[in-house]
């Protein structure tokens, strides 16, 4: 007996600002009378399976809550609301457009093409190109867009309202995840990695002890406290920072390239919690007003943040992008004490060592005029191909997702993918390439503290309800089941958006084996995503078992 359908009523809405997707209004899909979240997903999917929409979102990406109501509570502080799981029945939901379930989809590309037409995108669209010149006649003086008393004029106003999406702080909670400057900046990578490997000097115990001393000590006047410091610092370094006059606002200390633009900010406060403002957010915008409109769109400027609040000391690193200014912390805050154990010592002196290596650096990149021009990909685009050790150069084509990019290698026409990640087990992935079902993995190494992982660009799409019941795509995927387990190995990630279908060769693909390991050997990571219903025993720091994986594939068929 056939199965009598029904139609149900849903929106599609944008994951970062909750707006329409794509000015798309309410719309109906038909579905069984028995179908669960996954089955209306996957007819969703199906539904808006064009260029422009949900083309390249897997049905999987998508989450799915009741109504507007739940919704608006994803975020709610007392009772958050999660997206409903695959196995919820649809059969009594979205009964009218007033009931519509609301479908998210997520921001899955960076280029401004392909985003939906929302506030963010209406101002970036406004501004174009010159939304640097934008940001620098619409920010509040430094000090103002510090202040959280200032209300209107201070960042957590001003980004949301007038600067959506660009200038990325991790302060503001609408902003989306950025390519870190570590990976988007030569001389920040080398700083980062400079803070392990360093050899320092008897010249930098020196005048770290004598820094800490004296940083130790009451000062009067948060001036008192920033003369000291920048005499002690020069006299280090032989750079002297000097006040600028930044908008009728003077900055604590700076050094700036021929241009104008500064390259090294010090903003102090005389004790913790004095001063009226965060002295992070008052260096972006000195760095931020600093900028030259003549250069900007052809150099990248970046930046060294020194916070200097009682004994705390910080760095961060801030540039500019042709889509962005970001800034991001470099290394955790240090206590200036005196009288540190040796190991903590150790560690200021090699901050200090390592800044003092890499702004000398600047000074010689801006005399011979070698900085680079703003890119929001990744400097790095050198690999080797495992299997046949030649070297190819890769051109960056989009941002997928978060540090997932699709490439060209240079001088061919081929297609690759490039992940950076915490990481990634380089023996299953060719384990299961070996045996027919994942990507050719070409290339994979450790680039400081990421792992980069190039592999082959495969047609894929998500399984439908349609596929899942076909006996070759079953056998498929029992097969692979049963090679993991032959060579003890646990994807640990199982999901539908994992598991995808090949359609060149109609074959079944597994992707990402960021979490996969050996069975009852390998641990799961910490930071598991806690939205989505894991296995029991599928905890951060608990073994992977064959089990879990089961757990998955019985989830899919069930779909």
């Amino acid at each position: 007996m056939a199965v009598e359908a029904r139609k149900v009523w849903y929106r599609l809405v944008e994951s970062s600002t909750g707006l329409a997707y794509r000015n798309t209004s309410a719309s109906k899909v038909s579905v069984d009378f028995d179908a669960d979240v996954a089955d209306f997903r996957n007819a969703v999917q199906a539904n808006w399976d064009k260029p422009g929409y949900l083309n390249d979102v897997p049905a999987g990406a998508l989450n799915v809550y009741k109504n507007k109501e739940a919704f608006e509570k994803r975020n709610a502080t007392e009772i958050k609301v999660e997206p409903l799981d695959d196995d919820y029945p649809v059969f009594d939901l979205g009964k009218s457009t007033k009931e519509a379930l609301i479908v998210v989809v997520p921001s899955v590309s960076s280029n401004d093409e392909d985003e939906p037409m929302t506030k963010t995108r209406r101002i970036k669209e406004e501004v174009g190109k010159h939304f640097i010149e934008y940001l620098q006649t619409e920010i509040p003086t430094p000090s103002s867009f510090a202040d959280h008393t200032e209300k209107k004029k201070c960042w957590a106003m001003f980004l949301p309202d007038k600067a959506p999406d660009m200038i990325i702080s991790h302060r503001d909670p609408s902003e989306g995840p950025s390519v870190p400057v570590y990976l988007l900046s030569q001389i920040f990578q080398q700083f980062v990695d400079d803070l392990q490997d360093i050899q320092i000097t008897s010249e930098d115990c020196l005048f770290v002890g004598t820094l800490t001393e004296s940083m130790s000590g009451m000062f009067p006047t948060e001036q008192a406290r920033t003369d000291t410091f920048i005499d002690l610092f020069e006299k280090y370094t032989g750079m002297t920072l000097k006040s600028m006059l930044i908008r009728h606002a003077k900055t604590d200390g700076s050094l700036t390239f021929g241009s104008g633009a500064i390259y090294c900010n010090l903003e102090v406060k005389v004790e913790k919690g004095t001063g009226g403002g965060d002295p992070y957010m008052q260096s972006i915008a000195y760095y931020l007003l600093s900028l030259p409109r003549t250069r900007i769109r052809t150099t990248q400027y970046p930046c060294f943040l020194l916070e200097l609040y009682g004994t705390a000391f910080s760095v961060s690193g801030i540039l500019n992008t042709d889509k962005h200014i970001i800034c991001d912390p470099l290394c955790p805050t240090f206590q200036l004490y005196r009288n540190q154990e040796f190991v903590m010592m150790q560690q200021i002196t090699k901050l200090f060592a390592s800044l003092n290596k890499s702004l000398k650096i600047l000074q010689h990149q801006e005399a011979y005029r070698v900085l680079s021009p703003p890119c929001s990909f990744p400097f790095l685009s050198s690999f080797s191909d495992r299997d046949t050790t030649l070297d190819f150069k890769i051109q960056y084509q989009k941002k997928i997702k978060g540090l997932v990019f699709s490439a060209i290698v240079q001088n061919t026409d081929n297609e690759v993918i490039i992940k950076f990640c915490s990481r990634y087990n380089e023996n299953m992935h060719l384990y299961c390439h070996l045996r027919g079902f994942a990507p050719r993995l070409i290339s994979h190494i450790t680039f400081g503290n990421y792992i980069v992982v190039v592999m082959e660009k495969l047609k894929l799409r998500s399984l439908t309800k349609d596929d899942l019941s076909k006996s070759e795509i079953q056998e498929q995927i029992q097969l692979i089941a049963a090679r993991l387990r032959e060579g003890q190995y646990v994807h640990g990630d199982l999901r539908s958006c994992n598991i995808l279908f090949e359609v060149v060769q109609n074959r079944v693909i597994l992707l990402d084996f960021d979490w996969s390991g050996h069975h009852n050997v390998d641990v799961y990571p910490p930071f598991m995503n806690p939205v989505i219903t894991w296995p029991e025993t599928a905890k951060t720091g608990l073994p992977l078992l064959h089990e879990h994986d089961d757990y998955w594939l019985a989830r899919l068929f069930s779909q």
